[in-house]
């Protein structure tokens, strides 16, 4: 805390401001013009409805001064104490005619002239001999912001010392309250707390705004996914299906890069979809959209997994194209054939599925031994993707995924990897799809603990009934 002066100086809300002519070795008074100095001044009036200016540098110096109360270096303490009596002013400027050479206190000198003895020995000595160590002085063009800075910066039994401003010669202007610029200060604080209170205002509402269009986008793109699996036979229910299905769906954030899509293409055979747009979000959920719609568009070219990718990877590029930022998706295509037994599929950069064979208990990745990868879409212009083709058995499981399913990480920071995706299918391997997937993510987020899914997951897996 601050300690006031504890002769109450700068206590009065009239003061004076126009210096006369100062001649050598006298004492400079102002003239008996009052003005009040909170009323004339609407900068730094309390009142809300006075307009305050938007900008620290646009204050004029020489409109903060307070006084102009001087006395010349030669002046007897004497004379310069009845000074301070006289106007109740807490500071006086110095001067050898008409340049600062610093400032005396009334505290100062009435404690050394009150002193035992100190009138007689000291009353008349020259006030030269008695100036403060440390007074600041500043010149009219000196910026507000940098006044504010040195008065901050000063010692604590020098803080409320009155500030000397002079001319670019060097000439004494006048004195400026510290007091002064503390109401200064505090009014542009206060007003810059409310310019940012409002604009934190303004943000929170465009924010929620943002947060309604995203939840909406988010109830969008739920209603793109599959909500019914078609059945094998079309006029069997979904339990008596040959081929069923189940799905599990988890966004980073509102809305999602990731997709899926489960098609009928012919009473016997069902195409699968899967891929993941790079990073999550608005974007990338926005480029699933497209691809979403490509599948729809390129139905006649359904039956081939690789035709298909690559006729997507060429739209894709063309979309892409126009944008600055590097974008891209790694897909999974698949054809199950509940007649012949049999899946052909084509990859594009993503993870390949896990292909469960229930009687033995073994799993293998789908496309692993063959040349049915091909880089991801979006990347390259005339990439090859070739399609692959394995036998099923009664029983058999398929799990596509997305890399947020096996990337997710614990609280020692350990993935939980495909090794251990594999060994949780393996060891529910007797259970229906529906609750082996929900077992898997079980064991998923098991392992996970307290932390959350770092990007978006997607996981479908079908199964090719006995």
């Amino acid at each position: 805390m601050r300690k006031l002066d504890p002769l109450g100086w700068c206590v009065r809300r009239e003061l004076y401001i126009e210096p006369e002519v100062r001649r050598p070795g006298t004492v400079t008074i102002s003239s008996q013009r009052r003005i009040d100095w909170i009323e004339d001044r609407d900068w730094i009036n309390s009142g809300a409805s006075r307009p305050v200016s938007p900008d620290l540098q646009q204050i004029d110096l020489k409109a903060l001064i307070g006084h102009t109360t001087s006395v010349q270096a030669e002046a007897r303490l004497e004379d310069v104490y009845q000074l301070f009596e006289k106007h109740k002013i807490a500071f006086i400027a110095v001067l050898e005619n008409e340049r600062v050479i610093g400032m005396c206190s009334r505290w100062q000198i009435g404690m050394l002239l009150g002193s035992r003895y100190g009138f007689s020995l000291f009353s008349r000595k020259s006030v030269r001999d008695r100036l403060l160590a440390d007074a600041l002085v500043v010149s009219v063009h000196s910026p507000l912001v940098s006044v504010l800075e040195q008065v901050d910066s000063r010692s604590e039994e020098a803080f409320y010392d009155d500030v000397v401003l002079v001319n670019e010669r060097g000439s004494f202007l006048g004195l400026i309250f510290t007091r002064t610029l503390v109401q200064i200060q505090y009014r542009f604080l206060r007003q810059n707390i409310e310019r940012l209170e409002e604009t934190q205002r303004e943000i929170n509402a465009k924010n929620d705004q943002m947060h309604e269009e995203l939840r909406m986008a988010k109830e969008v793109q739920l209603a793109m996914l599959p909500r019914r699996y078609p059945s094998f036979p079309a006029d069997v229910p979904n339990e008596a299906s040959v081929l069923r299905f189940s799905h599990c769906y988890h966004p980073a954030g509102e809305v999602s890069g990731d997709f899926f899509s489960v098609v009928r293409l012919s009473n016997e055979t069902a195409g699968v979809f899967i891929c993941d747009v790079m990073g999550h979000g608005v974007r990338s959920a926005l480029v699933t959209a497209m691809l979403r719609a490509m599948v729809e568009e390129l139905s006649s070219e359904a039956g081939d997994p690789g035709r298909l990718l690559s006729r997507m990877n060429r739209g894709l590029r063309v979309i892409l194209r126009e944008s600055d930022h590097l974008m891209f998706a790694t897909a999974y295509y698949l054809l199950i054939n509940t007649a012949k037994r049999c899946v052909r599929y084509a990859a594009a950069g993503h993870p390949l599925p896990l292909h469960l064979r229930r009687a033995p208990g073994l799993v293998e990745q789908l496309g692993a031994r063959d040349n049915s990868r091909g880089p991801a879409l979006g990347l390259f212009e005339e990439p090859v993707y070739l399609s692959g083709q394995r036998d099923l058995d009664g029983g058999d499981v398929l799990l596509l995924f997305t890399d947020g399913l096996f990337e997710a990480v614990n609280e020692a920071d350990m993935e939980f990897g495909e090794a251990r995706l594999a060994t949780a299918l393996v060891e529910r391997r007797d259970q229906p799809v529906q609750r082996l997937l929900d077992g898997v993510m079980s064991d998923v987020e098991r392992f996970m603990g307290t932390r959350k899914f770092g990007d978006d997951v997607c996981a479908v897996a079908m199964e090719l009934t006995p």
